[in-house]
Formats: C-alpha cells, structure tokens, sequence
C-alpha cells in the first residue's frame, strides 16, 4: 500500500521580494506517525530554483492520529542568490526560519499552512474512518486483481484446452494420413511386383514366339529341299523315259 503524499509548494523571498536561488527548505514530522500500520516519511527536503519556488512532497498531518505537526527551516548558504545578483549589502542579511506548519489532506502554499493549529488528537480505540476506507479500498482493489487473474487463468485454461484439442485433431489426421500412405506403399509394391510378372511372362512369351519362329523356318526350310529332291527325281526319270506317260 502507498502512503499517500500531498505537494506543498514553497516561495522563499528576501526583503525586497526579490525571489531567492538555492534556499534549503527542510519539513520534520514533530512526531511519529502511521498510516495502516505503516510509519509515515519523517522528513522532506527540498532547495529552491531560480524563481525561489520549491515543491516538497510530505504526508498529510490531517489523516494522522497524533495530533502532529512539521517544524519547517529555511536555511540561506553561501550559494544563495537573489534574482539580479547578490543579496544587497545595505539591507540585513537573509537568516534562517523556523515555524510550524500542519498540512491539509491536499495540495497546499507552505505560506498558507505556517502556524495552523494541530489537527485533533485520536486515541487508539477511535475509529479511524479514513484509514479503514484505504483498507477497503486496497481490499478492494486486491479483490479485482484476483478476479482479473481468475479470469485470466479461465481464458488461459480455455486456450490450452483449445490447443489440445487441436492437436489431437492433428494427431488423429496424422495417423489417418500415415495408415493411408502405408496402403498407398503397399498397392505400389504390388503393382510394382505384378510389373515385374507382366514383364517376365512377355519375356518368355518372346522366347517362345523366337523359338517357335526358327522351328517353322526349319521345318520350311526341310521341306523345300524334300519337294525339291522329289522334283528333281521326277525329272531324271522323266528324261530317262521310265515313266509310261512320258
């Protein structure tokens, strides 16, 4: 939980008005305070800019409980210096301030709050209203952070539950894909295997048909010479008057 922090704004002059550089501003708690069970930031520092303007961040004296206040110091160090150059001489040097100062719940002038009276002093068995309102809201705002992460993991949860089911789905389509690639194999295989018979029979088929090719030319060839032996026979025959009809 955040302590809460309010700006107050100082502006340091010198007796002229004039707005004076590098002014130290320091505010000091009179007393230890807590805000939900924390102790609050004691002190604040802060130096003034050209324009003798300085803002410094302090916890509320108004949601404190014990009745505190800021003791405030205005130191002027040798690096002092007033808008236009040096402090004139003829005028009384610049000497430090101190005066108390209680702070609003709000951001505020330092020049407003000086010597404000103390804000009510509270016991310890007095219901803290602004205190118990911070608890509820860090209750609440840690109970919508929880929501939000419950919600969170709910969509988280539904998006793996998703991807899961999209990969088993691509786990089902894998092994569908595998089983009909190895039916695709096999068919291959057993066309490649009736190929191989398809071209082993036309081989032999070939064989066969040379085979039977020379067989006929021989046979042809045989009975070429026997019909021509048996004409020739015919002939001398014929020649030599053998035969009756000649």
């Amino acid at each position: 939980m955040d302590i809460p922090l309010v700006n107050v704004t100082a502006q340091i002059r010198d007796q002229q008005g004039r707005p004076v550089h590098r002014a130290q501003i320091v505010m000091r708690l009179t007393t230890v305070e807590r805000y939900c069970g924390l102790i609050v930031p004691r002190e604040a520092r802060a130096e003034t800019d050209p324009q003798g303007r300085a803002v410094l961040k302090v916890w509320p004296n108004e949601l404190g409980t014990e009745s505190s206040e800021y003791m405030v110091t205005v130191t002027f160090p040798e690096a002092c210096q007033v808008s236009g150059g040096k402090h004139p001489s003829h005028l009384p040097p610049l000497r430090s301030l101190r005066y108390h100062a209680t702070v609003p719940n709000a951001d505020c002038n330092l020049h407003d709050i000086a010597e404000l009276p103390p804000y009510e002093q509270r016991g310890a068995g007095q219901i803290i209203t602004s205190e118990v309102a911070a608890y509820a809201a860090e209750a609440g705002r840690y109970a919508a952070a929880a929501e939000s992460a419950r919600d969170a993991v709910s969509a988280v949860e539904s998006g793996l539950n998703a991807l899961a089911d999209q990969a088993e789905a691509a786990k089902t389509a894998a092994q569908e894909f595998a089983r009909q690639a190895n039916l695709a194999t096999e068919r291959a295989d057993r066309a490649q295997a009736a190929q191989s018979q398809a071209e082993d029979a036309a081989q032999r088929a070939e064989t066969a048909a040379d085979s039977a090719t020379e067989k006929a030319e021989a046979l042809i060839t045989r009975m070429a010479e026997g019909m021509f032996a048996s004409w020739t026979l015919v002939q001398g025959i014929n020649e030599g008057g053998l035969l009756p009809f000649a």
